[in-house]
């Protein structure tokens, strides 16, 4: 917990190289791809706070609140040098973004019967049927 709260605060971030930054108007996961080398230039970010959800050897599970920018997969991996050990992500999610959270979020299932009910409204009052 010490190594992770050490981790709070603005910083410098390396970007991995296979992220979209643009180097000279080209994403850098493509000339990753294509064999360059490419030099990330460090990225000023701030990690406003880290909470350990799980931590049941060997899998810890965290929540990040982070800045724009932040590449959590660097994040992690400089977690795994802080330890002498390294560290890898298996999964991800992002739950907030600006103005957009999963706290806000419609179901899929909810939102497409809403669409369906909401197109399919007749006035019976209305309805005369001919013979």
């Amino acid at each position: 917990n010490r190594v992770l709260s050490g981790m709070v605060g603005e910083q410098d971030q390396i970007p991995p190289v296979f992220s979209a930054k643009l180097i000279d108007g080209t994403r850098a996961y493509e000339k990753a791809r294509a064999g360059e080398e490419v030099v990330m230039k460090p990225a000023r970010i701030t990690i406003y706070a880290i909470e350990v959800i799980d931590f049941s050897l060997p899998k810890l599970v965290v929540r990040v609140k982070c800045s724009k920018g932040t590449y959590i997969r660097s994040l992690v991996n400089d977690f795994g040098k802080r330890l002498n050990s390294g560290a890898c992500m298996t999964s991800l999610r992002r739950t907030k973004i600006g103005d957009f959270s999963v706290d806000n979020a419609r179901d899929l299932m909810h939102l497409k019967q809403e669409i369906i009910d909401s197109a399919v409204t007749v006035d019976n009052s209305q309805l005369t049927i001919d013979n």
